[in-house]
C-alpha cells in the first residue's frame, strides 16, 4: 500500500476503535508516555462508530512532537480498520494496539530494537497483562488468559513458529508490501461490533510465514489490557468459544491449503476431508447444544461445546469461502 512512497518516520502507531469514547482518552494518554526518541506518528481509526470517539480522541492527545491523525473507516469490521490504517501508514514500521490496550513507557524502543537486529522478522508480538474491572470468577484461571489474548505467548524470548496476536503487534512494512505484492486478500474479518469472531492476525502470520518471513516474541514487550465486567459473565464466554469455532473453520482450511502448496491434488484432498470433517459434527449438534445448555458455569466441556457448536454452524461454509478465494493457489 506504502510501496513507492517516502517514509519520513521510523514508526506508526495505528489505534484501532469501535464506539470506545470512554476507553480511547487511557489508551492515548498511555501512548503519550511512549520513550522513543525517532519519529513517530499516531493513527487512530474510528470504525464507524456511533458516539464521540473521534471527537474524545482529537481533544486527547497532547503531544506536540508526535502528529496525531484521526481516520474513518466505514465498513464495520476490525481487518478494515488495519487496512485503513495501513493505507496511511508512513513508519518503517506499524504498531497496532487495541482501544482497550495500554503499552509500558519503553514498549515502542524495544520493538524497534528487535526489528533493527532481525530483518526477516514480519511480525513481533509481547505480553498482555490483564486487568480486571471487576473480580473474575473463581473459574478463570490464568489457564483461559489466551481466550482473552492475555499472558505469555512462548515459553522464552526469541523467534516462534506459531501465530501471535494481534493486540500490541508490530508489522514490519517491507514485510506488509511483500504481503500485499503477493496477491493475499484477508479471508476473516475480526471482531465487527458484537460479533465475536477473531483469527486475522492467524491469518496474517500463516501468510507471512509463506512468504519466508519470521515471527518473534517477547515477553519484555509488556502492555495492560482492560478487561470489563461484561467480559467475565459466563454467556460472554459461550459466545466468545463459538466464534472460536467459526474462526478456526476457516483457519483449519486455510492453514492446510497452505502447507500443501506444492500440489494443488493434496490440497483438493484436504479441502475434500475437511469438507467430509464439517458434515460429521452436523449430527452431533443436539449433544454439544445439551453440553452449553446444561454444564455449569466455567465447564471446559461446555465451553468446548460452544467451540464445536460454532465450527458445526460454519464448517460447511468456511470451506466455500477458502476454496472460493483465489490468491492461496497462486502461493508456491
Amino acid at each position: 500500500m506504502n510501496q513507492g512512497r517516502k517514509t519520513v518516520v521510523r514508526c506508526t502507531v495505528i489505534v484501532c476503535c469501535y464506539n470506545a469514547e470512554s476507553r480511547v482518552g487511557p489508551t492515548l494518554a498511555a501512548l503519550s508516555e511512549q520513550q522513543f526518541p525517532a519519529p513517530w506518528e499516531l493513527l487512530v481509526v474510528d470504525n464507524n462508530s456511533t458516539d464521540r470517539t473521534a471527537e474524545v480522541a482529537r481533544a486527547s492527545w497532547a503531544r506536540a512532537d508526535v502528529p496525531m491523525t484521526v481516520l474513518s473507516e466505514t465498513r464495520q469490521g476490525l481487518i478494515w480498520a488495519r487496512l485503513c490504517g495501513l493505507a496511511a501508514a508512513r513508519g518503517e514500521w506499524i504498531c497496532f494496539v487495541d482501544d482497550d490496550n495500554h503499552l509500558a513507557p519503553d514498549y515502542l524502543a524495544i520493538a524497534d530494537d528487535i526489528l533493527e537486529r532481525n530483518e526477516r522478522v514480519a511480525l513481533v508480538g509481547g505480553e498482555a497483562i490483564p486487568s480486571f474491572e471487576i473480580t473474575p470468577p473463581a473459574w478463570l484461571t490464568p489457564a483461559y488468559w489466551k481466550a482473552l489474548a492475555c499472558g505469555p505467548q512462548a515459553s522464552s524470548e526469541g523467534l516462534v513458529k506459531h501465530p501471535l496476536y494481534g493486540a500490541g503487534i508490530c508489522l514490519r512494512q517491507t514485510a506488509w508490501v511483500d504481503l500485499k505484492s503477493s496477491g493475499w486478500e484477508p479471508i476473516l474479518q475480526g471482531r465487527s461490533g458484537n460479533v465475536l469472531l477473531s483469527g486475522e492476525d492467524v491469518e496474517l502470520a500463516l501468510v507471512a510465514i509463506c512468504r519466508g518471513w519470521q515471527l518473534y516474541y517477547s515477553p519484555r514487550l509488556r502492555f495492560r489490557h482492560l478487561i470489563p465486567g461484561g467480559r467475565l459473565e459466563w454467556p460472554y464466554w459461550l459466545r466468545l468459544y463459538d466464534g472460536f469455532g467459526r474462526t478456526d473453520s476457516i483457519l483449519s482450511v486455510l492453514g492446510g491449503v497452505l502447507d500443501r502448496r506444492g500440489s494443488r491434488a493434496a490440497q483438493a484432498v484436504y479441502v475434500l476431508f475437511r469438507t467430509c470433517y464439517a458434515i460429521a459434527h452436523v449430527p452431533l449438534v443436539p449433544v454439544f447444544w445439551a453440553a452449553v445448555r446444561y454444564l455449569p458455569e466455567g465447564s471446559p466441556t461446555a465451553l468446548r461445546g460452544s467451540f464445536r457448536m460454532g465450527y458445526a454452524s460454519h464448517g460447511l461454509l468456511a470451506v466455500g469461502k477458502v476454496w472460493g478465494s483465489q490468491w492461496w493457489r497462486r502461493f508456491r
